[in-house]
């Protein structure tokens, strides 16, 4: 879970700007975090980022693979989406994840970004936005997910994940296309920086904010990626 906060600092403080430019009136009191939930003192998301949004208004897309709706903590949060990879096959609210026990690790990064504090307590860093799923564990069908997600209306597309290689035509399309819509792509820069340090699409892409890693003490991880096109 540690792993996951770090990956995910770009994309859920994203949700909060965003939130905070177009909706700058006080918000409704969120829940508590977890004691253990470290990030949300280390970025000041309380102190800072709540009194003005708690992601109100914001449609986040999590192209990964797919998101447990029917868990407590995301109930009501999360809109039909997409199988990227399978048209037809769902729409996204089911986490197809066959790596990572369940609940997956699209499921994760949706409650880092949205969850409601209900059933083991968790609390999401803009628990006010809503999130569009789309299942896509390939470089094409992370240009398919991205415009889609950029067709939905979502103003902030993430994807917590790194492909080693330089960033294909059809991706760099896709980009460009949510980007003209005025939406916000966020994208992990990898987890080998202490060894292959490969460089990563689709973060290497043109246009895509970078997302490194931290720790508490807003040190870089170890195994962040070091590249140029690290952004945050």
């Amino acid at each position: 879970m540690l792993q996951r906060a770090r990956r995910l600092a770009g994309s859920t403080l994203a949700v909060l700007v965003i939130g905070s430019a177009a909706w700058p009136a006080p918000v409704a009191a969120a829940p508590e975090p977890l004691p253990q939930q470290w990030w949300f003192e280390a970025w000041g998301v309380q102190s800072h980022l709540w009194p003005l949004s708690t992601g109100e208004g914001v449609t986040v897309a999590v192209i990964d693979t797919g998101v447990e709706a029917s868990l407590p903590e995301l109930r009501d949060v999360v809109l039909p989406g997409t199988n990227a990879e399978d048209e037809g096959r769902g729409d996204g609210r089911e986490d197809l994840d066959s790596f990572e026990n369940p609940p997956g690790h699209g499921t994760g990064m949706a409650s880092l970004i949205a969850a409601q504090g209900r059933g083991t307590g968790m609390v999401g860093v803009a628990p006010g936005a809503k999130i569009l799923p789309i299942v896509a564990q390939s470089k094409p069908a992370y240009a398919k997910g991205i415009r889609f997600a950029a067709d939905k209306g979502a103003q902030v597309i993430n994807l917590s994940q790194a492909v080693p290689g330089r960033c294909p035509e059809e991706l760099q399309e896709s980009i460009a296309y949510a980007l003209e819509k005025d939406a916000v792509i966020v994208a992990g820069a990898g987890n080998d920086g202490n060894g292959a340090n490969a460089s990563n699409s689709p973060a290497n892409c043109k246009g895509v904010l970078a997302v490194g890693a931290v720790d508490l003490k807003g040190r870089p991880w170890e195994k962040t990626q070091r590249q140029p096109y690290v952004t945050v």
